[in-house]
């Protein structure tokens, strides 16, 4: 079987993780969803979640996402 052509750069691509459909860091309905649903809120697969870990005094200062 032969892909369509452009099908396999970009599922290289999407494996080295260099073609990465978030804009930025994950908001709390994009976590739960990839978390439930392996779904951003935007109903895209992502079956792990994207976390940054940060001492409770630093997170404490870090107004929540959206």
């Amino acid at each position: 079987m032969v892909p369509e052509a452009g099908l396999a750069e970009e599922a290289q691509r999407a494996a080295v993780l260099k073609k990465v459909p978030l804009d930025g860091f994950m908001g709390k309905a994009d976590w739960n969803g990839v978390c439930l649903e392996t779904r951003t809120r935007g109903g895209v697969f992502w079956p792990i979640p994207v976390t940054l870990s940060a001492s409770d005094e630093r997170a404490g200062r870090r107004l929540p996402g959206p």
